[in-house]
């Protein structure tokens, strides 16, 4: 593939094995439950691996913000080739 990217900086906890978004009733409502413990460097790691088996031509970021896409540039051995930013309509 041309561009494989990390979607988002944050994971999501399993909740009763649900095949979608994990969310947490509360006194809020429905809120979606963030992994905040999520190892970005670990997971650039394994992207970096997708270029080496030439899986991937380069490999980018969507949604990081400044400190994290610092982070990943830091301990990157291959830079992300691109910074995808969505716009959610939460």
């Amino acid at each position: 593939m041309d561009l494989y990217s990390v979607l988002s900086p944050v994971g999501l906890n399993n909740i009763d094995n649900q095949n979608c978004f994990p969310f947490l009733d509360d006194d809020y409502g429905q809120r979606i439950d963030v992994d905040r413990h999520t190892d970005l460097i670990s997971i650039w790691k394994a992207m970096e691996l997708h270029v080496d088996a030439g899986l991937a031509k380069s490999i980018g970021l969507a949604n990081f913000n400044t400190k994290q896409i610092k982070l990943i540039i830091k301990n990157a051995r291959i830079q992300p080739a691109n910074l995808q930013v969505s716009k959610f309509g939460y």
